[in-house]
Parts: structure tokens; sequence; C-alpha cells
């Protein structure tokens, strides 16, 4: 099983800018977003910090936010940005309103469920690992159909996310 793929979340989530259209991504971003939600799980690297990911020389940085090496080219993603009072206030990729503020909903590091998006009506997120999606214990969005799993993302990825097993991942997964 796999969640929208941690690995969608990661290029999602590793590649989101400020952008004037709801989901939308440069062409650079898009094309990681795209590798990584193809990628294999063993060929992701979990880190802590930079030093973890010195011997991936195309992935040199760790993400604080997913704890994988990724590029040093893809922006760090923030957990929290801008405030909400509706999901529809959040315009960027994979983000939800959640106490007042648009939270990355994607399936980030975690230890326990707590450190998942909470507070938001209508869904729900488990920490688990699911080493068909990514390595480690990572937050996953509760589903019953693949529409639950595509919130405000981009339509090429529409076609790669999906529910399965109960929680949203990669169509391949099913």
């Amino acid at each position: 099983m796999q969640f929208l793929i941690f690995a969608l979340a990661v290029g999602l989530a590793a590649a989101q800018t400020t952008t004037p259209m709801r989901g939308e991504m440069s062409s650079r971003k898009m094309s990681f977003a795209m590798k990584v939600l193809t990628m294999d799980p063993k060929d992701m690297h979990t880190c802590r910090t930079d030093t973890d990911c010195i011997t991936f020389p195309t992935t040199p940085k760790c993400s604080k936010l997913f704890k994988l090496c990724q590029p040093t080219d893809v922006p760090m993603i923030q957990e929290l940005e801008g405030d909400c009072t509706s999901d529809a206030m959040c315009t960027k990729p994979m983000r939800r309103c959640s106490n007042g503020k648009c939270a990355f909903s994607g399936p980030k590091a975690c230890m326990t469920k707590t450190d998942c998006v909470q507070g938001v009506t209508g869904v729900k997120f488990d920490c688990m690992e699911l080493p068909k999606t990514a390595p480690g214990m990572r937050c996953y969005l509760k589903c019953t159909q693949d529409s639950m799993c595509q919130n405000n993302m981009p339509e090429e990825f529409k076609t790669k996310i999906g529910c399965c097993g109960g929680f949203c991942q990669k169509k391949t997964a099913c």
C-alpha cells in the first residue's frame, strides 16, 4: 500500500511556490514531482540532517518535513503557511486548513498520529509505515474513494494517486 505516495508529497510539497493559479507548478518542479511519484521506495534515502545525504550526490539535502534526501534545487517546504478559515483558502497543492493555518497534508515524517494534520473536517490521518510507498513512519490520509486523495492537486497527478487499501497512495500500489 502506498499513500498519495510519500513520493508524490515529496515531489509536490518540495516543489511548491506561490503561484497565481491553484495547484500551478513550474515545469522544473513538475518534472521533479513526477520523478518522485514514480520512484521506487528503495531508492529513497532517509535522513535527519544534510550530513546523512552526503553520499548521495543527486540528493544531497535533507528535507526536514519528509526526512528524506532531496536535490539542492528543490525548495524546502514549510509545514504551515498562511492563515485560513477553510480549505478553499489554501491554494498550494496538498494543503488543508488546520487550526487557522494552511498545513501540508501529504505524507510527512511522523512519530505518532499527533504529528499529522489535526482538526480538518471530514478527513483523518494515521501515522504508519507503508514500505511500498516510502521508508519510515509517515502521515497517510485515510480514504474510501479516489477523490478524497486529490484535494488541491494538479491535474497531472490525479491519474497517479488514488485510494488503495483505505489510504491515499500511488495507484500502482493497488
